[in-house]
């Protein structure tokens, strides 16, 4: 990968691939020949992140056969089963919760309290589809508090 550089108000371009350490001697570079591994590459968060994404994707490919098989199955059922697809990004919230800073969990409460407080006044208000969406607006409200 060839790139320019400025030593001394001077333009070089240097290959970094095929940079021998003399060259980067002269132009003052330091190489790492240390091989790092990525953040979170290591340890228990790695395998705790396997844990969660395999997790999620089992609990999604459940949500989705409870989906069909409501909506399949019951009476009316294609109404209402479309939230049972809700409940994968709502775990993945609540499992977040634990690894976030309290700012971000407190952006994360305020989001799920909003969406839970919209069904509600959908669902429980006569009309309340009409006007419920306005709640949202709560999210960036308390985003530019918390911040």
């Amino acid at each position: 990968m060839k790139t320019t550089i400025e030593v001394n108000g001077e333009m070089f371009e240097v290959d970094l691939d095929n940079l021998t350490e003399e060259e980067a001697k002269k132009y003052n570079i330091n190489i790492n020949t240390e091989k790092k591994e990525p953040k979170g590459s290591s340890g228990w968060i790695i395998t705790s992140y396997k844990i969660k994404s395999k997790f999620l994707r089992i609990l999604f490919l459940v949500s989705l056969m409870a989906f069909f098989l409501c909506g399949f199955l019951l009476d009316d059922g294609w109404s209402w089963s479309w939230s049972l697809l809700l409940v994968t990004p709502i775990m993945s919230s609540i499992i977040d919760l634990f690894r976030k800073p309290a700012k971000h969990a407190f952006k994360t409460i305020m989001t799920l309290l909003v969406v839970a407080a919209f069904f509600l006044c959908g669902f429980l208000i006569e009309g309340g589809w009409a006007w419920s969406w306005v709640l949202f607006l709560l999210i960036p409200i308390w985003s530019i508090v918390v911040e």
